[in-house]
């Protein structure tokens, strides 16, 4: 493929050209091209203004250059600069007959509590972007990136010994989402026309030694605190709920989990016996007791479910199981790739109050925890859950 890439020069970009000159024809574009001539004297590189004289039907043009936090210029500063250039970008694509235009955004973006100038940015462009449509473009949000240098924004790794990096980077990579620059060089390698028009790249969690033993501790602290702790607890609800109404405490309820298989579910029983199986945001006001009303206000009717959790069919942090009727909703997290990874009692869309009867923007919400999968993002999960708090989600349902 004929590749043109901006901002080679920055750390994405010094490392990424290496790995994809070999294979494909390369054009460099910036602002300061001596820096560029001296880095890969090889290639050639344009300004912007001068890019018409080479530039022409070349079929991705790769969008790494902006201006991010660590510049130390004014929050309304990095807002223009980064905007102006993306107009910029998609003015030159519309020029040159370019094949696809490719936009690196940040993960970040994803996070609704990330307020920083860069990401506010990145936010604007990704809108620009998916509300133009004469010209084929994709989004593509990516985490920390790491190759040989070490990460794009753990600079300080590079500042220690190498067996003391090569260890801290494997906490890095547990505590933040990342991936390694090979796998975006494999990603544009093989992108086609009709690649999807907003991606999120990241590494399966699964594979990760520090994440996984840190997934199965905080499993195990919630499983035994609720047959320790909170057995006095699940007693005194289980009398309450016989009292109110008849039938059993605990009731079992058939779930999709990892992979669409089927799982016995268990909850606390907060609607009469005889309520019809159906989602809790379809369940009629009228069908739920006063005590299940209480139970679910504060999510102890989701306790039972340490027995899920223990069993192996369900984890402390996940995606919310939907029933097998869900249809669309099953389909938009299989596309996902949602049905990879073990539902939970609480999740990224729960903290956030996503509208659980929008299966589409459900399923996105999904992907993006998907994505950004780490020790951080799973405390503040679990922080959220303990103190209720649910700002308002945004976003779209693309």
């Amino acid at each position: 493929m004929k590749i043109i890439i901006t901002g080679a020069s920055g750390f994405v970009g010094n490392q990424l050209v290496p790995l994809l000159e070999e294979e494909h024809d390369l054009l460099l574009v910036g602002r300061d091209t001596s820096r560029l001539n001296k880095l890969f004297p090889h290639i050639d590189a344009y300004s912007y203004a001068s890019l018409d004289e080479r530039g022409r039907d070349f079929d991705i043009l790769l969008h790494l250059a902006g201006v991010n936090n660590n510049t130390n210029l004014p929050s309304d500063t990095i807002i223009s600069e980064n905007m102006s250039l993306a107009s910029d970008i998609t003015s030159i694509c519309r020029r040159l007959n370019i094949g696809k235009l490719i936009f690196a955004s940040s993960i970040m973006v994803l996070d609704p509590e990330n307020m920083t100038a860069y990401t506010k940015s990145k936010r604007q462009v990704d809108q620009m972007i998916n509300e133009q449509t004469d010209i084929p473009s994709a989004i593509l949000h990516l985490p920390a990136l790491y190759g040989v240098a070490g990460f794009s924004k753990f600079w300080w790794l590079s500042k220690v010994s190498k067996s003391a990096a090569r260890y801290l980077s494997l906490m890095v990579k547990a505590y933040k989402p990342s991936l390694e620059l090979h796998v975006l060089a494999n990603h544009l390698k093989s992108v086609q026309g009709n690649a999807n028009p907003e991606e999120c790249l990241f590494e399966e969690k699964e594979k990760d030694f520090i994440y996984r033993l840190f997934s199965k501790t905080i499993d195990a602290i919630f499983v035994l605190s609720v047959f320790s702790v909170l057995l006095p607890v699940l007693v005194f609800i289980s009398t309450l709920i016989k009292l109110e109404s008849p039938g059993p405490a605990v009731f079992r309820q058939e779930r999709v989990g990892k992979n669409g298989e089927t799982f016995q579910c268990l909850k606390f029983r907060s609607m009469h016996n005889n309520a019809p199986n159906v989602p809790t945001h379809l369940s009629s006001k009228t069908s739920v007791t006063r005590v299940g009303n209480f139970i679910r206000r504060f999510k102890i009717d989701e306790l039972p479910q340490a027995i899920n959790v223990l069993k192996g069919d369900m984890a402390l942090i996940g995606p919310r199981p939907c029933l097998p009727t869900q249809k669309d909703l099953i389909e938009a997290r299989r596309k996902r790739g949602v049905l990879a990874i073990k539902p939970g009692i609480t999740g990224w869309s729960q903290v956030y109050g996503v509208d659980m009867s929008d299966d589409n923007r459900l399923a996105l919400w999904d992907a993006r925890y998907l994505a950004q999968r780490s020790i951080w993002v799973d405390a503040r999960i679990i922080l959220r859950t303990v103190f209720a708090r649910k700002p308002e989600a945004h976003g779209g349902s693309k």
